[in-house]
């Protein structure tokens, strides 16, 4: 997945469910935010992937506005702590300055 600016399309708009699951809809199709092959190690690349409900696909928002994947507690990051359009996201280590840091939503 890659990081863009705010241009209010309806592919940027995420809804974070009651189950965990970060999701977007584009031309009328859900999808979920996944880690790609069930990984489970900093560096993981972050996709866009159908809904499952694996535990890959399960994330929470922390009190300091990073997002953690359940399934390994890696946070939501990308490369080189970038924030140019185009940078990839991957998971890292709790200690990365990760890039989620606007107010986490709650459930829609």
């Amino acid at each position: 997945m890659q990081i863009w600016g705010r241009n209010g399309r309806a592919d940027q708009t995420w809804t974070h469910t009651s189950s965990g699951q970060l999701t977007v809809t584009n031309n009328g199709m859900s999808d979920c935010l996944d880690a790609n092959v069930q990984g489970t190690v900093p560096g993981t690349k972050v996709i866009i992937w159908p809904c499952n409900g694996q535990s890959n696909q399960q994330w929470q928002f922390d009190s300091d506005g990073t997002v953690t994947g359940v399934q390994s507690g890696l946070r939501l990051d990308v490369t080189g702590a970038s924030t140019a359009d185009g940078a990839l996201s991957f998971r890292g280590p709790r200690s990365t300055a990760c890039f989620a840091r606007e107010p986490a939503p709650g459930p829609r």
